[in-house]
């Protein structure tokens, strides 16, 4: 509030101007806050009725977020349009508006006015602006004991709009921090080696974070060496189950007979080579989690078998007659189209509606490229320390190749590649040459007619952020360059997205 603002408020004005300034500070519950603030507009503008109406981007119409006065839960069932009624109007406009005579305004939305029975005779109506955005109106109603509200009524209304703001802003930063804390909390609260921070990442730990405690059979989806088998054991090991034992069974690597003697067990003598009573891996799993990996490649016999146990938890052993009841959590998990197998008939339908009933699809590392720095540095610290060599880091030319890569391996490749680099490299960092060829030769960085250094730096940005498909987040890290950094480097180079 500057210094003509206060010189034209009478003393009760200011005293109730300061009173808004303290409820404001007073506390972060946002609709107790803006309450009272209007109730404190309505005593300062001698008013009926006030309302702040905020702007929903997504419908494009205002919500009578808070009113005051005899209608003020009638009115929050009403919305507007964008521009549409006077309020409509200040919001889409962002123009304040006193309107002394609501009658003789073709803006004024008269059908609210009736439908709550609230005779409308005036309105004095301002904008509500965050941070030089438009984010709804204020608007109060009807001038007490006078004709119409007055000009100083509408800076008064103009400062509250401000102070609201503020309050608003305030709340929304408390909220976000928050929601930003209580996600911190679950995310330190799981113990797990997945390495990453891409927005693709961060929905795999939010859901790992919702199903971890529950029983429910999960079916984890991704590309062949995107990490689910670790997914599944992150799931486990942060379970009431972990302690317990996490049973992995690839489904894809043995024949139907052995497959079945491999989950449920035998009874020696049922097949050819059984020698013994063998116990399978549900039984040796009880209590625990069996993790099936590559289920699509079940036979149909399998599958059936399999749809006993997720509905019943029961077996009986090849070649044995005694029913088995385990209490385990199953977690399958496949690269292929299970949709397109049920079409083709290699695939039992409530086989697959049994599995899915909570699905977790893994990123290709191709979707999560701002990862890759991490993983490479990851990768790069376990195998020099197993192999006995230090090499400390990755040059910013290798990194570039690493990040602008396809990796249809994905994270295994990318393992075994450092892996390679760090075995057959030299010297303590990480260089293209150490990397294989046809890694290299998918990204070459032009090296003619780079003329002067600015040249060759506007060059190297403007090719990494070509083939980061101007991800300017992952292009920052594989330059070592903050995000503001890069960002001024654009402009004073002009580089522009091709």
């Amino acid at each position: 509030m500057n210094e003509s603002n206060l010189d034209n408020l009478s003393r009760e004005n200011v005293f109730l101007m300061l009173q808004v300034g303290t409820i404001i500070n007073s506390s972060l519950k946002l609709d107790k806050v803006l309450n009272s603030v209007m109730n404190v507009a309505n005593k300062l503008l001698h008013a009926e009725a006030s309302s702040i109406l905020l702007l929903r981007e997504d419908t494009n119409r205002l919500y009578f977020d808070t009113a005051t006065g005899q209608k003020s839960e009638q009115i929050k069932t009403f919305t507007l349009r964008l521009g549409e009624g006077i309020a409509g109007w200040v919001a889409k406009e962002g123009e304040p508006v006193n309107v002394p005579d609501v009658n003789k305004d073709e803006r004024f939305k008269r059908d609210i006015s009736e439908k709550i029975d609230f005779p409308t005779r005036n309105i004095v109506c301002v904008p509500l602006k965050l941070h030089d955005k438009i984010i709804g109106s204020v608007e109060v109603i009807n001038k007490i004991g006078k004709d119409h509200f007055t000009d100083e009524d509408l800076e008064l209304l103009m400062m509250i709009a401000n102070q609201s703001a503020i309050a608003i802003d305030n709340a929304k930063m408390h909220e976000e921090l928050h929601i930003e804390n209580r996600n911190l909390k679950q995310f330190f609260t799981l113990k797990h080696n997945i390495t990453g921070n891409s927005p693709a990442i961060k929905q795999v730990y939010e859901i790992i974070e919702k199903v971890r405690n529950s029983q429910t059979t999960l079916l984890i989806r991704g590309e062949s060496g995107v990490g689910k088998e670790l997914i599944a054991k992150t799931i486990h090991n942060n379970s009431p189950r972990a302690g317990k034992p996490f049973m992995c069974v690839n489904c894809s690597t043995l024949t139907e007979t052995l497959l079945e003697s491999e989950l449920f067990g035998h009874e020696k003598g049922s097949f050819t080579g059984a020698v013994a009573r063998k116990i399978g891996r549900f039984e040796l799993g009880n209590k625990g989690t069996i993790f099936l990996d590559e289920i699509g490649t079940l036979t149909l016999n399998t599958q059936l078998k399999l749809l006993r146990v997720l509905q019943d938890r029961e077996f009986e052993r090849v070649g044995g007659t005694e029913t088995i009841k385990v209490d385990v959590r199953i977690i399958a998990a496949t690269n292929e189209d299970l949709e397109l197998a049920i079409k083709e008939g290699r695939f039992r339908e409530d086989l697959y509606y049994r599995l899915k009933v909570i699905e977790i699809t893994v990123p290709p590392l191709r979707e999560r490229r701002e990862d890759i720095p991490a993983l490479a540095e990851f990768f790069l610290s376990i195998h020099s320390s197993d192999i006995g060599r230090k090499v400390t880091s990755i040059s910013p030319e290798a990194m570039a190749i690493l990040t602008a890569y396809g990796w249809p391996g994905n994270v295994r490749e990318l393992k075994n590649i450092i892996e390679r680099a760090v075995v057959l490299g030299s010297g303590d960092m990480l260089l293209p040459e150490h990397l294989p060829a046809e890694i290299s030769s998918a990204r070459a960085i032009p090296t003619a007619q780079l003329g002067p250094l600015c040249d060759a730096e506007k060059i190297h940005i403007e090719h990494v952020l070509n083939e980061l498909k101007w991800n300017k987040s992952a292009a920052a890290k594989i330059l070592r360059v903050s995000r503001n950094r890069l960002d001024r480097k654009i402009k004073l180079y002009g580089i522009q997205e091709k």
